[in-house]
């Protein structure tokens, strides 16, 4: 697809209107619900305008059966309901107690409520729960004069154990802990299992002449957690999503490690990655009201990263789990190409689970691969966060490089190299450089016994991780455009030309271009391999943190010569950055983000540490 019809396809996003059961006709509303001595009982005049008369107080004319695990979706229109009754099974020691949690399952509720996380945690509980949940997939549209300046009313979702009163229609005098309004698209109820039948209502509120259109749901029941499910950013463990970097055009989000045992960590690797991820532009927002419902960012997001790569303008974006970092633990990985320029996306990810068993789900281990239990789309969505490219076409994002494992992030780049070319011409130069380290590091006794080697504490494969860990943070230097504002960042090679021909200003931030020119630090790249085999115009690079330098001091041998200079030093305001207590990103590390977990519209916590290597080790990588 050529990048003009990918932007244009980037700028007009497609709303799309499919319906999840539209074989089924709407329920008809019938006679009151209450009957004349119970309706003087509850004289309370409710608050909530959207929900009048015509729906408070009238009872829907049927109700339709509903699976364990096997979700119901239908069209329903503004002001009126949609009854589903689970049917008994005959067992006991059931009891009448609805609790709502219509909030992120790791807040402090009323009950005992545990997240369904990654570990297989259940709710410990002395009576068994069902898990009543539903999810908002299409809402009224919005027809005034600004398409995105409001979104139609959430749903309400009721419940009741009473075989008496049957379907529950109206909020009117319930009880508060027996109904709850959606929330982004979701909500959510247990009920101690009883063994009477339990009736589930969705109500749709009113809605003014302002939108047009019918809402859209989908409805579960299950008894080992909610089918659909949502876990805020402050819950400590699984799924937090980082913004790693960004080019004019391409960004990189990672997932935190999975914690697997050794086992299991290789055994995930031969499986689908665990998250797929909805994006959209928020120039045009439109998962507004529904950010915790899969079906609902489903059909209108922007870009679909699915496990089954067919999601919506799936070319714009690749993912893979793969082993990165010092806790060689999986992580999963979602690369953006063909984004528009300086734009803000915000990204929504989503654990999903099919009909096999799936150990962050705890789904029945009586359902097997290949088995029909229904729309077997049971999820956990998590918190957005917030990602944008940047301006310039110097720098250029980088990823899975075969020697350099740990870095990703922007690099300069000349605008004729693509990211995984350009990758490929920086992952050689560091593989070539690092023999020649091997060759020195051959003179020392490595393969003596530890009480022979030069340290106790630390051998040469120690020394082997730290030196590689500098030298692919040195030779490949994490790039900003020329014209960021990051105070972290140094100007480089502002004596070249911008690839439109032009030239830094003459006066440059006070300085003229000339003084600039006569800094050598300013003047050129770090190395000149940089300026030799990439030619970059000019840029600015957030230098290496010192931390790298002195892991290396510790790590090899003191007759290798490595040393630090401390902040300072000649030089050393040129060659390293030091850490800063505020979060920003003051210096490179390899696998520091541009971003918090999960932190939409927070900018990273590009944080680390700080030093300088010696001559010796800088004369060893230039060899």
């Amino acid at each position: 697809m050529a990048i003009g019809v990918v932007l244009s396809l980037l700028l007009a996003p497609k709303l799309s209107t499919a319906s999840l059961d539209a074989s089924i006709t709407e329920a008809e509303v019938g006679a009151d619900f209450l009957p004349a001595d119970n309706a003087a009982q509850f004289s309370y005049e409710p608050d909530f305008e959207l929900f009048d008369r015509s729906v408070m107080g009238r009872a829907p004319s049927e109700s339709f059966p509903i699976e364990l695990d096997k979700p119901q979706g239908f069209i329903i229109s503004p002001g009126s309901t949609r009854c589903y009754v689970l049917s008994s099974t005959g067992d006991s020691n059931r009891r009448r107690n609805v609790q709502s949690s219509n909030k992120s399952q790791t807040d402090s509720l009323d009950g005992p409520i545990e997240v369904q996380s990654r570990d297989k945690s259940t709710r410990q509980t002395s009576k068994s729960q069902l898990y009543l949940s539903a999810t908002t997939c299409l809402r009224p549209d919005f027809v005034g004069d600004d398409a995105h300046a409001k979104t139609a009313p959430q749903l309400r979702l009721l419940a009741s154990v009473s075989q008496e009163d049957g379907c529950p229609i109206t909020t009117n005098g319930m009880n508060k802990d027996m109904w709850v309004e959606f929330d982004e698209g979701l909500a959510t109820l247990s009920v101690d299992d009883q063994d009477d039948p339990v009736y589930v209502t969705i109500l749709a509120p009113n809605v003014s002449d302002d939108f047009e259109g019918d809402y859209n749901f989908e409805v579960a029941i299950s008894e080992d957690g909610y089918y659909h499910d949502w876990q805020a950013d402050n819950k400590k463990g699984q799924g937090q999503l980082m913004w790693m970097d960004s080019d004019s055009s391409a960004a990189l989000l990672q997932t935190q490690q999975f914690e697997y045992s050794p086992k299991d960590r290789l055994e995930s690797m031969k499986t689908n990655p665990p998250y797929e991820l909805y994006v959209e532009n928020m120039r045009w927002p439109v998962f507004n009201g529904i950010e915790r419902s899969l079906c609902g960012i489903q059909q209108n997001a922007l870009i679909s990263a699915t496990n089954n790569g067919n999601g919506r303008l799936g070319m714009l974006v690749r993912t893979n789990t793969s082993i990165r970092g010092e806790d060689k633990l999986p992580r999963q990985h979602f690369y953006f190409e063909g984004l528009n320029e300086t734009s803000t996306y915000r990204a929504i990810m989503v654990q999903v689970a099919n009909t096999q068993e799936d150990q962050h789900f705890n789904v029945s281990k009586s359902q097997t691969p290949g088995e029909s239990t229904g729309n077997m789309r049971r999820f956990l969505a998590f918190d957005p966060a917030d990602f944008a490219t940047l301006t310039g076409t110097i720098c250029k994002v980088i990823t899975d490089l075969d020697f350099c494992t740990e870095n990703q992030h922007a690099v300069p780049g000349n605008g004729k190299l693509n990211g995984t070319e350009l990758a490929q011409v920086y992952d050689d130069y560091a593989r070539k450089m690092y023999g020649h380290f091997e060759t020195v590091l051959a003179q020392e006794q490595c393969e003596t016994d530890p009480t022979s080697q030069y340290s106790l504490a630390r051998n040469c494969e120690d020394c082997k991780t730290a030196y590689k860990r500098w030298l692919c943070t040195v030779a490949i230097p994490r790039c900003e455009d020329y014209s960021s504002e990051n105070r972290y960042a140094i100007p480089r090679n502002v004596g070249a030309a911008f690839p439109n021909g032009s030239f830094v200003p003459d006066e440059e931030g006070g300085k003229s271009r000339r003084h600039l020119m006569d800094v050598p630090g300013y003047n050129a790249s770090r190395n000149s391999f940089i300026d030799k085999e990439v030619g970059p115009g000019p840029y600015k690079e957030i230098l290496p943190c010192g931390e790298i330098c002195y892991e290396v001091v510790q790590s090899c041998p003191h007759s290798m010569g490595f040393g630090c200079p401390l902040p300072g030093m000649t030089g050393f305001e040129y060659s390293y950055g030091e850490k800063s207590e505020s979060g920003a990103l003051s210096c490179n590390y390899p696998g520091t983000p541009r971003s918090r977990p999960n932190a939409a519209g927070a900018l990273l916590p590009r944080s680390a540490l700080n030093g300088l290597l010696s001559a010796t080790a800088l004369l060893l990588l230039l060899l």
